[in-house]
């Protein structure tokens, strides 16, 4: 079994007038900014590697956007309602397959199948796909 033995840097991400000012903790001198999360981090991993001497591609980046206690809260659960609605999506989906297959088993048509199931003849012909 591998290990990961690369090194993780957190760096936190707050926003301050329209831009994100990156800082690595166990690098406090390792500060970027930028005004997308979405190019974090590979400007904040060019600064821990002018600061750390380490190549760029050496270690791991984790970006944590620092949005205040209550606001995390009410994101922590939103992943967590996300995360369950996932699972519920999953499950329909499973069980949508089943029971389409099982009528086109019954040689019910795909027309009907729809009108039973109340969906479209797509997401009818979507399901029984691979079936066959």
């Amino acid at each position: 079994m591998a290990v990961n033995s690369r090194k993780l840097y957190l760096v936190d991400a707050i926003n301050e007038n329209k831009w994100w000012v990156l800082q690595a903790r166990l690098l406090p001198n390792a500060i970027s900014q930028v005004k997308s999360l979405d190019l974090a981090e590979s400007w904040i991993r060019e600064a821990i590697s002018m600061v750390s001497g380490e190549p760029e591609d050496s270690f791991d980046v984790e970006i944590i956007p620092v949005v205040g206690d209550e606001l995390e809260s009410a994101l922590q659960e939103a992943r967590e309602f996300a995360a369950e609605l996932d699972s519920y999506q999953r499950r329909m989906a499973r069980l949508s397959r089943s029971v389409a297959g099982r009528l086109s088993d019954m040689n019910i048509s795909g027309k009907d199948i729809a009108t039973i199931m109340k969906i479209s003849p797509q997401r009818v012909s979507q399901l029984l796909k691979g079936k066959q």
